[in-house]
């Protein structure tokens, strides 16, 4: 008995001193936020007529979400009836030589990513480049052959069984999330979970799945004879002008590119986030892109310049599993679908087609209100615990306000 509590007190004593020491090291390395009561630096755009009301509001509203969540910077865009209207940017894109923050900053996106391959991949569908349901092992044939056979549009619909990040004994992430190993090929990135069995047979649940978009961009790539990032860029960077979007690589980190931060104290600082490489993921988490592009991007899927009203519908429909039930997250192709309300507008409810992002250092949210045709992103360069914090809250309150003033 004496020994057990001896090695108890013993493994106590240890969490202390690493408490401790974790302390402060957080201590020497967190940076303040100088302005977060009020920020300083702002860069906004003038607003339609029809829109000034819903612009004085929604920058209260991206105020607000600064101040209490304690990020560096946020950035906002919003477009309606396919024209963006409406961009700000509060704050510091780096806290360090406090750079301000602009519109054209560009943030890590994180799983917003996957909505940008889910439209690209239904366009491949739509012109008969890619199979939906065809068995994945038609475009891999060297990819592992599994119990039951994998579809583009299982993966897509994270119903495909393939699992997401594990544990991995690296901190700060303590997950293969904050991997930093380099992978030239998409292919070789598959090496880290193909020979893994699916959680469930395919469409019987539904398990949310990073690496499941990892493979659906080796299936696209294969099926189109391009790699991933060029057929992102000929496909919908290129064709909709979305020149500050593209795959977000710290090795060569864009001119500009907002600073990566983690908040974990919630005490008005933020510590500097590590190093992580996004190309073990670029389809499902590992874009970068500017609020005007994601919201461009929007305005432009609702206006049918990227796929076709038949495809768009099923792209913005919740799948169903193989007992008739809609999945659990309400989870389409690429997005959620959800009904939301406001406070501000007692009574009514808009329907809310939507991502959101995290990175290692970075969130972002991106909102569509199809039926008002409002299309809405943000942006800030820190994250949070719970991650994404305030972001949908913050993203949806800003939407409606739009709708409404239309």
């Amino acid at each position: 008995m004496r020994i057990l509590i001896r090695i108890v007190l013993g493994l106590l004593l240890l969490a202390a001193v690493a408490a401790g020491g974790l302390f402060a090291l957080y201590e020497s390395t967190k940076v303040a936020i100088p302005d977060l009561a009020k920020s300083a630096v702002i860069q906004g755009s003038t607003a339609t007529a029809a829109n000034r009301t819903a612009v004085t509001r929604a920058a209260e509203r991206l105020e607000q979400l600064r101040r209490e969540i304690g990020y560096p910077a946020v950035s906002v865009a919003v477009a309606v009836d396919g024209i963006v209207v409406w961009q700000e940017a509060r704050g510091w894109a780096s806290l360090e030589p406090q750079t301000p923050v602009k519109r054209d900053t560009p943030f890590a996106i994180g799983s917003v990513s996957k909505t940008l391959t889910a439209a690209v991949a239904m366009k491949l569908a739509e012109r008969g480049t890619l199979d939906l349901d065809a068995d994945i092992r038609k475009y891999l044939p060297a990819f592992p052959q599994k119990e039951y056979p994998i579809t583009a549009r299982q993966l897509l619909s994270h119903q495909a069984g393939v699992r997401h990040y594990s544990f991995a004994l690296a901190p700060p992430t303590f997950s293969e999330f904050g991997s930093t190993t380099q992978y030239d090929r998409t292919t070789d990135s598959l090496a880290v979970f193909a020979n893994d069995p699916l959680l469930f047979k395919p469409d019987t649940d539904f398990a949310y799945s990073t690496y499941g978009f990892t493979l659906l961009s080796a299936v696209m790539e294969a099926a189109a004879g391009k790699p991933f990032l060029d057929l992102m860029q000929s496909e919908l960077f290129t064709p909709l002008a979305l020149a500050n979007t593209g795959p977000d690589d710290k090795r060569n980190s864009v001119p500009g590119r907002a600073a990566d931060y983690q908040n974990i104290m919630r005490d008005g600082a933020v510590i500097p986030a590590p190093f992580t490489n996004s190309s073990g993921k670029w389809a499902g988490g590992g874009f970068r892109a500017t609020p005007a592009d994601l919201a461009s991007f929007g305005a432009a899927l609702l206006r049918g310049d990227v796929i076709g009203k038949e495809s768009l519908q099923t792209m913005f429909t919740p799948r169903t599993l193989a007992n008739g039930k809609v999945n659990r997250q309400d989870y389409a192709l690429g997005v959620r679908v959800d009904q939301i309300t406001d406070t501000a507008f007692p009574g009514k409810t808009w329907r809310a087609v939507h991502h959101g992002g995290v990175a290692v250092g970075s969130q972002a949210m991106f909102v569509i209100l199809p039926d008002q045709n409002v299309a809405v992103a943000l942006s800030a360069n820190a994250t949070t615990q719970p991650p994404a914090r305030g972001m949908f809250e913050a993203a949806t309150s800003i939407a409606v306000l739009f709708a409404e003033a239309r």
